[in-house]
């Protein structure tokens, strides 16, 4: 089984014309949440929520420039597609926090956001996001059927955080890692503690969490002193300190990294992120 770090180091450094040739009733929508949600979650299908209002031009256009997108059509299909409109359904609207319109959650087959974004989105970019959830969600359905009898059960809290890693929800990762960290299972295992820690604070990185971010790393440096996987947490931090403007501390990372390993992928990925800073 590939060690959790292996999956999240080489995401570390990656940051993401309509053609209408169809139209927005192409989709094939379902009107009111509850049912796309018992929808999704009968067929394993996640799901797509458009948030939307009448009064709201750039819903409009979107209606008329992005959802016929001749790709957005395509990928649409492997979605169960919900179109909200925050007047009439406000009870969804309020679950999803949703502030303004335009607004599209990509979600798993059991509603748990995945992916949000805000305001007009052009249809390139649209197809861009609703490329990257992935169409087989039953490994993670396994896992929480585990967790149905055993919500404790650090193996499955795991496998989750590392399905959500790989379909590129960072937030669901951290969520079920941190899990998975208070388990008695967890709590005996000093390697599966340290890869969960090192994993929770690069998927901060991937979140643009950088606070939480340094946090989580400083404190695996302070807690894991010799881990063999120092390397990934300093490039990490050295990532999180220049994106703050902490230049001075991310010239400390990247000595440390130099110095103790300098053949190290990691190495060569400071190197260069502080390269381009400059």
């Amino acid at each position: 089984m590939r060690r959790i770090f292996d999956l999240v180091f080489p995401l570390l450094l990656l940051v993401a014309g309509p053609a209408q040739s169809a139209t927005k009733s192409d989709l094939d929508w379902v009107r009111r949440f509850d049912e796309a949600a018992e929808r999704a979650k009968e067929t394993g299908k996640p799901l797509l929520i458009e948030f939307w209002a009448s009064w709201c031009d750039p819903c409009m256009r979107m209606d008329k420039e992005v959802w016929p997108d001749a790709r957005v059509v395509e990928l649409s299909r492997k979605f169960i597609c919900v179109s909200v409109d925050i007047d009439r359904d406000t009870d969804a609207a309020s679950r999803f926090l949703v502030n303004g319109v335009p607004t599209i959650v990509l979600a798993d087959p059991w509603a748990e956001p995945m992916i949000r974004r805000e305001g007009f989105l052009h249809g390139q970019d649209l197809a861009g996001i609703m490329e990257q959830l992935p169409t087989d969600f039953s490994e993670a359905g396994e896992a929480r059927a585990i967790l149905a009898r055993d919500r404790n059960n650090a193996a499955a809290l795991v496998r989750l955080g590392r399905f959500f890693h790989n379909a590129q929800a960072p937030r669901l990762a951290i969520q079920y890692y941190s899990g998975a960290l208070t388990t008695k299972a967890c709590k005996s295992d000093a390697a599966l503690r340290r890869e969960l820690s090192l994993a929770i604070g690069l998927d901060y990185v991937l979140l643009r969490n950088w606070n939480d971010a340094r946090k989580s790393l400083e404190r695996f440096l302070k807690d894991f002193p010799e881990s063999p996987l120092r390397d990934q947490a300093l490039c990490g931090l050295l990532i999180a300190n220049m994106k703050q403007g902490k230049r001075s501390d991310a010239e400390k990372q990247l000595s440390e990294l130099k110095s103790g390993f300098p053949l190290s992928h990691a190495t060569e990925a400071a190197i260069r992120v502080f390269a381009d800073a400059k």
